[in-house]
């Protein structure tokens, strides 16, 4: 038998949230919600009521810029590990990262079938850097040091950079430290919306000593929730030729030099998918309301 996991990344937006799931829900499908440990998880009580719908237990952060985001992704692989290993042992399944402002662009038959006859591949957009739509090719995230919130205390972080360089302590920052350690590293970038191979994933769950290294280190990069999990994948796991599959199964949309991406509309919604693109965001229903109850309608079971 084959499984969809789901694992939704929340913050906000409880009953948006509430919405995805029920969509998803044909029985062939596992949620497991990390919510963000910043939040009162009382607003999402609800989403207990829901069948096969679990919170992670292990909450973190997920101040932008920092590593609590990965690190409350990987919390949720754990359990997801754990709880499949302990139910459905010798099944096999995707594990499908969300935010709670995503929505399906494809039903769940067509969802299912799509990663059922692809059960060895991951699949995640990704890029080697440095990367030409990324200011300095994404390296300026690795040449300082990011200890602090970067939204709330950026002049900490200046200060601290200005120090390291003024007493010669840069082989502190991030970028010389990885060279000094993994000379022959090779670092990628990549979207945070990702689906994993269960061999994959589990592969990623391996508490392995330069895992552990390598997070370190990265625990100093800003936005690491992009480069983290591809650079791991590509440089310390055996996958196998092509079994990451650089494929596009979200619909994300980036306007000019916005950090944040754009709320989708129905008709970017029609144009910008093909037959890889399963999910799309962002959507929210003051913002984007249209575009929300247009899928909602369209993929209501």
């Amino acid at each position: 038998m084959y499984f969809k996991v789901y694992l939704l990344l929340a913050h906000k937006k409880p009953e948006q949230l509430q919405q995805l799931i029920t969509l998803l829900q044909d029985g062939r499908s596992i949620f497991f919600v990390h919510v963000d440990k910043k939040v009162a998880i009382n607003q999402f009580n609800a989403l207990s009521q829901l069948d096969v719908c679990f919170f992670v237990r292990q909450r973190e952060a997920g101040r932008w810029g920092g590593f609590g985001i990965v690190q409350g992704t990987l919390n949720g692989m754990n359990e997801i590990k754990d709880y499949m290993k302990q139910n459905y042992p010798s099944c096999q399944y995707h594990c499908i990262v969300l935010s709670g402002e995503d929505m399906p662009v494809k039903n769940n038959t067509y969802i299912h079938d799509y990663l059922k006859n692809k059960q060895d591949f991951s699949f995640l957009n990704h890029w080697s850097l440095p990367y030409a739509n990324w200011w300095d090719g994404g390296l300026f995230r690795f040449k300082s040091l990011y200890c602090f919130d970067y939204t709330k205390h950026r002049q900490l972080n200046q200060w601290l950079n200005t120090f390291v360089k003024k007493f010669r302590l840069t082989f502190l920052l991030p970028l010389n430290r990885l060279k000094s350690v993994y000379p022959n590293l090779k670092l990628f970038g990549s979207s945070q919306w990702m689906i994993l191979s269960k061999s994959h994933m589990e592969m990623l769950c391996e508490e392995t000593k330069d895992f552990k290294k390598l997070r370190q280190i990265f625990k100093t990069v800003l936005l690491p929730d992009e480069t983290f999990l591809v650079t791991y994948s590509y440089n310390f796991l055996n996958l196998g030729k092509d079994v990451l599959k650089n494929v596009k199964t979200h619909l994300i949309i980036f306007k000019g030099d916005k950090n944040n991406p754009e709320y989708l509309s129905v008709s970017e919604i029609e144009t910008f998918q093909d037959e890889n693109t399963l999910f799309a965001r962002k959507f929210d229903s003051m913002k984007n309301g249209e575009a929300l109850n247009y899928l909602l309608n369209k993929l209501n079971p």
